[in-house]
């Protein structure tokens, strides 16, 4: 039986405003939804949004299908907001939010190139799994293994790279979809500029190598040539790293002194970022389309003052940091983020994955950098006013020394590891930890079942030697894995060195015979990566320096003279 026309048109009405009723509640739900972009503590559903949605009623409704619908789309309403905050909150954060699972939109690895640069064939063994750990790009610290030409050409090392090897490194890392930025020095760090007696004159103190005085009138025009020959070998990198880092005593040349007397009132702040602008503004004329500097030499600058220098229309800053927790109370100068924010549109933050663990340390701590990844995440989420949406990517450095004339630290080939179980905690920063060490066996094809033994402690004169958890790598396939193996077992001798009686002569003999084995083994795995230079100074500083020599008896007691009678 029919409606009559009269019955009929209530329930047309009343269903049309559900539909509408319905209409505005979903808006609203998808615009809390949208918000998350912009800020996920803001947008999250309170209690009482909740209620309103649950007391949602058409009980007043007499036509039953009317009802049922709407109840229908009252709990399709329900089961959205519910999945969406509290199963999937991370689906709708866009990577680069600080509060995502991928907060960092671009990850770069650093190469230090200043201290044992790799053979290009394992560089062409390295470059194709970095874009499958989500890399885009390269930033390379050439240093003394540039092939300089003209009167730079004393700044190079013995084995620097030929021309022909920078060519087939750029074009290797074009075909892994790698972006190449150049790294110079250009404050501090000059050692391998400054250790020559042709530039020594330039040095901010007679009696230092490391930092430039950058109100000598050759200065400015030293680092631009360098520059120029940056961009004559990379023709097709848009961006370059003046590194500008750890400059001292600047402000004690004579010339520094007469200029902050006549001219900058005093003010070293302005000193230091005159010569930054200076050098920026020559690479941006040089060719490059934008500037990236370390941080440190204006972090204590005021905004007025970066601003006076038009500091912002010339770098981008690399925010860097490698301890355990950069988020420490006084890690970074109080405010930093906020002057940035005000003067900068972008910013980049640079961790480390090897080379910050101890001058001289060679052994890789996974844990030690991991612990640095981490704290970076929450450091975005501490300061997301400030760098929300300016941060642009975090770097992952890699130093090969702590300056050009300090030791050997860990090496790039034997860092393979601490690369890529960062990475992957990068590429998700909400992984547990067991997740994350899950894939980054599986990406080293480790094997699923270590071996039996691979932890077991080691006894030797009532001392323990507890194998560091980085040894299940040691079974696993990767480029130079064996380089790994040969440098874990040299991480056992030299726990052992200084357990061995030294006293005992046969002991010591079977100790030094099995350091000159561990020479013989790892010298042909080092050649295979490294050039001659490198491999000698590896095996001499790291390897020979543990054989133990015989101790110096004491000397004899002397017999006082007795007086004569």
């Amino acid at each position: 039986m029919s409606s009559s026309p009269s019955a009929t048109r209530p329930s047309i009405a009343l269903l049309i405003l559900i539909g509408l009723f319905i209409l505005l509640t979903w808006a609203f739900v998808q615009s809390q939804i949208l918000s998350s972009y912009g800020g996920i503590t803001k947008s999250l559903p309170t209690e009482k949004n909740k209620t309103v949605v649950e007391s949602a009623t058409v009980s007043s409704i007499d036509d039953n299908r009317v009802t049922n619908v709407a109840n229908e789309y009252k709990e399709y309403i329900h089961s959205t907001v519910s999945n969406h905050w509290n199963s999937s909150r991370s689906i709708a954060i866009p990577d680069g939010h600080p509060r995502g699972k991928k907060p960092f939109k671009q990850r770069w690895v650093h190469l230090d190139l200043k201290g044992a640069p790799p053979r290009v064939s394992y560089l062409s063994r390295l470059f194709p799994l970095l874009p499958r750990l989500g890399v885009t790009g390269l930033v390379i610290e050439w240093e003394d293994s540039f092939p300089y030409e003209g009167r730079l050409s004393i700044l190079k090392a013995p084995h620097a790279y030929t021309k022909g090897d920078v060519e087939e490194i750029l074009r290797l890392a074009n075909v892994s979809s790698l972006e190449v930025v150049p790294l110079i020095q250009s404050f501090g760090h000059l050692e391998f500029v400054l250790k020559h007696d042709r530039f020594a004159h330039l040095r901010e103190r007679v009696t230092e190598e490391s930092s430039i005085c950058p109100s000598r009138d050759e200065s400015v025009p030293l680092i631009r040539d360098m520059i120029k020959q940056m961009r004559k070998f990379h023709p097709h990198s848009t961006r370059i790293h003046i590194g500008a880092d750890e400059a001292y005593y600047v402000g004690e040349d004579v010339h520094c002194r007469i200029r902050l007397n006549n001219e900058l009132n005093q003010n070293v702040e302005r000193l230091k970022l005159d010569h930054i602008a200076k050098v920026a503004r020559s690479a941006l004329e040089e060719g490059f389309t934008e500037v990236l500097a370390w941080n440190d030499m204006f972090d204590r600058a005021s905004v007025e003052l970066m601003r006076e220098v038009q500091l912002g229309a010339l770098i981008t800053p690399v925010v860097w940091g490698y301890a355990e927790d950069v988020t420490r109370e006084d890690y970074f100068p109080k405010g930093l983020f906020t002057r940035l924010s005000h003067v900068f549109d972008k910013i980049w933050f640079a961790s480390a994955y090897k080379g910050a663990n101890g001058q001289g340390n060679v052994f890789i701590s996974i844990d030690r950098y991991l612990a640095n990844q981490r704290s970076y995440a929450r450091l975005y989420r501490d300061f997301e006013k400030d760098l929300y949406p300016r941060l642009e990517g975090i770097i992952l450095t890699g130093w090969s020394r702590f300056s050009h004339r300090q030791p050997l630290c860990e090496l790039l080939p034997s860092s393979l590891p601490s690369i890529v179980l960062n990475l992957i905690y990068l590429d998700d920063v909400t992984a547990t930890a067991k997740l994350i060490s899950t894939k980054t066996k599986d990406f080293l094809a480790c094997p699923s079942n270590p071996s039996p033994g691979l932890y077991e402690a080691k006894e030797y004169n009532q001392s323990i030697f507890y194998p560091p958890k980085e040894q299940i790598f040691t079974q696993c396939v990767f480029p130079s894995s064996d380089l790994f193996t040969a440098i874990q077992e040299l991480g056992f001798l030299n726990w052992k060195s200084s357990k061995v009686t030294t006293e005992i002569e046969k002991e010591r003999l079977k100790f030094n015979t099995n350091v000159l084995q561990m020479q013989s083994k790892i010298r042909p795995l080092l050649s295979s990566v490294l050039f001659d230079d490198a491999v000698d100074e590896f095996l001499q500083s790291k390897v020979n320096s543990l054989i133990l020599s015989k101790p110096t008896p004491p000397p004899p007691e002397s017999i006082p003279l007795q007086e004569p009678l």
